[in-house]
């Protein structure tokens, strides 16, 4: 994987190291990109109160805290923002913010004030799928909406996993499918496991899957991958990426 400079208001050249590249390496992609944006933010509201960013002062983080506290940012934002500074700092060869007093503080009184249950989230039922499923249009996105949906409930899997899997992935057995899923949120390590997939009478996931492939083409590579706004039917071939 090629590391892009995870903060580039921090000194390049400490992002070369490999103890560096170690550190980016343990993170997913998504913290990368949060972490990124949420040091931007600091960098500019940093700038515009006239106060140093790097290395900044831990009376600077808990102030900052507090502005985005009274902005309506949710506990586990602000959390986050603070991990990202720390982690800027640490790369660029200062002290993180870890063992600060002020800084555990400002969390501890902004974790008082809103509170640290997350917001739960309706599962989905099966009648609910059904009808997700129901109202999907006769088109090649269409079938891979069916696709997705079946096999995500099927397999309880998350959208990242969905996205990062290959055709081989899916194995067929009598009665249903073995499917490898080789990293997820919870497999930092990237160990992978493999789950069993019933088609089952009402959700149908692999006929669904097997729908999508035989309609796009794909035998092998990205299982979903995006379409290019064709609908099945009309005599046009699919534009897959």
């Amino acid at each position: 994987m090629t590391l892009q400079p995870l903060f580039p208001e921090t000194i390049p050249a400490v992002l070369q190291s490999a103890s560096d590249r170690l550190v980016l390496a343990a993170r997913s992609p998504a913290t990368l990109r949060a972490y990124r944006t949420d040091w931007s933010a600091f960098v500019a509201w940093c700038h515009a109160q006239d106060v140093t960013a790097l290395p900044a002062r831990p009376e600077t983080v808990a102030a900052w805290i507090a502005s985005r506290l009274e902005q309506g940012r949710k506990a586990a934002t602000l959390a986050r923002g603070v991990a990202a500074v720390s982690c800027a700092h640490e790369l660029a060869g200062f002290e993180s913010f870890s063992r600060s007093r002020v800084v555990h503080d400002a969390l501890r009184g902004m974790r008082r004030t809103l509170g640290t249950a997350p917001t739960r989230k309706a599962p989905a039922t099966v009648d609910l799928l059904r009808r997700m499923l129901d109202i999907q249009p006769d088109t090649l996105i269409g079938r891979r909406n069916r696709a997705l949906l079946a096999l995500g409930f099927a397999g309880a899997l998350r959208r990242s996993e969905l996205a990062m899997l290959d055709v081989g992935d899916l194995v067929p057995q009598e009665g249903g499918a073995l499917l490898a899923v080789r990293r997820s949120k919870t497999d930092t390590d990237g160990a992978g496991q493999t789950i069993g997939i019933l088609n089952g009478s009402t959700i149908r996931a692999l006929e669904h899957v097997s729908a999508w492939c035989e309609a796009s083409g794909i035998t092998s590579g990205r299982l979903f991958r995006s379409v290019d706004g064709v609908v099945c039917g009309r005599g046009r071939n699919p534009t897959l990426s």
